[in-house]
């Protein structure tokens, strides 16, 4: 089969499985790809997703496909149909077993010897591992996959080494090179982590000046995070002098660029009357739209400071907040009590 063809029909199968069409259709389509080529891949996989129990089939048919694939298949790569199908039904009950420990073992020696340089064949191992929390395999998994040059499991290699999570023993070192690597091929995500660790001295002597040229370098590549991060320093004045004319500037195009951090903290900054006059109307905008972009600082902000009746805000606008209760009769709060209420503390 040509790979156009065999892309095509991949592709109607994995139509027909979000459109939930009919079986007797996608199964045709199978066939015709089995009869052009026997062996072919990506039909075999948007066929084995097809029949995944979240689309239009069970556990059962879809393992029962990709063990049938794997017989017939004259592909070196059939194994590979099997070890994703595992991948997908790594919560299942029936494939919590020591047959299926050595089921997934046996099928990644023989990728693995077919295929050396493959990271698709560790990082499928890998998410079947964190499923089943078999956390010691999860992470050497991982980090060949790491090694094999796959991106996201370079960066998750780095998290967990900082962590110390999932299999990972601590190590800030051998983080500080994943990133530095990573950073070197031009990944924006790694630069900010870079950038954080040489601020903060993890692992490294605390640098100021490399921090910050990472974060200039992520923001010149247009990464939200490293406006963001930008704007939040310029704002404190804690590593780098104030500047709230830079902060607003970074943390604008954060929010732009689609950080809604950026939203929240030029709201909290609006809240404060850091660039003139307090705009309240404008702070509950940006807190609104960081909270809904998932921030979720931004809405216990928003409750308390509409508790210290410190926003614009209307009481339907105010999400999860009970109704404010009135005070008893001749109470008034301690000046501590009503610090505690102000914007700054939320």
């Amino acid at each position: 089969m040509t790979p156009r063809l065999a892309l095509v029909l991949a592709r109607r199968i994995t139509v027909m499985t979000v459109q939930n069409d009919s079986r007797y259709r996608a199964q045709r389509l199978q066939n015709k790809a089995t009869e052009i080529d026997r062996g072919d891949v990506s039909a075999a996989l948007a066929y084995a997703e097809y029949l995944l129990p979240q689309w239009n089939g069970s556990s059962g048919d879809a393992l029962e496909f990709a063990q049938e694939f794997a017989q017939v298949s004259g592909k070196p790569a059939r194994d590979y149909v099997l070890l994703w199908v595992h991948s997908q039904l790594a919560d299942e009950d029936y494939l919590k077993s020591k047959r299926r420990d050595q089921t997934i073992r046996t099928l990644v020696r023989r990728l693995d010897s077919t295929f050396p340089n493959a990271w698709q064949t560790h990082l499928a191992a890998a998410e079947i591992y964190a499923v089943t929390s078999t956390w010691k395999d999860y992470a050497e998994a991982l980090q060949t996959a790491a090694k094999l040059g796959h991106v996201e499991s370079m960066r998750r290699v780095a998290t967990y080494l900082v962590s110390g999570e999932r299999g990972f023993h601590k190590d800030a070192n051998a983080a500080l090179e994943w990133r530095e690597r990573l950073a070197r091929q031009g990944d924006t995500a790694a630069m900010v982590d870079l950038a954080w660790q040489f601020l903060r001295g993890q692992a490294v002597p605390k640098d100021r000046e490399k921090g910050l040229a990472w974060l200039k370098r992520a923001a010149l590549k247009d990464s939200a995070l490293a406006h963001t991060a930008l704007g939040q320093l310029y704002s404190s004045g804690k590593l780098v002098a104030k500047d709230l004319t830079r902060a607003r500037r970074s943390l604008e195009e954060g929010r732009r660029l689609g950080d809604p951090r950026g939203a929240f903290e030029l709201g909290r900054l609006y809240n404060r009357g850091a660039f003139g006059a307090r705009d309240a109307e404008r702070a509950t905008s940006l807190l609104l739209e960081a909270g809904q972009g998932g921030v979720s600082e931004a809405w216990l902000y928003l409750a308390r400071c509409y508790e210290a009746s410190s926003l614009a805000l209307a009481p339907a606008q105010a999400p999860g907040s009970a109704p404010r209760r009135r005070s008893p009769r001749g109470h008034r709060p301690h000046a501590q009590d009503r610090r505690a209420l102000t914007p700054d503390a939320a």
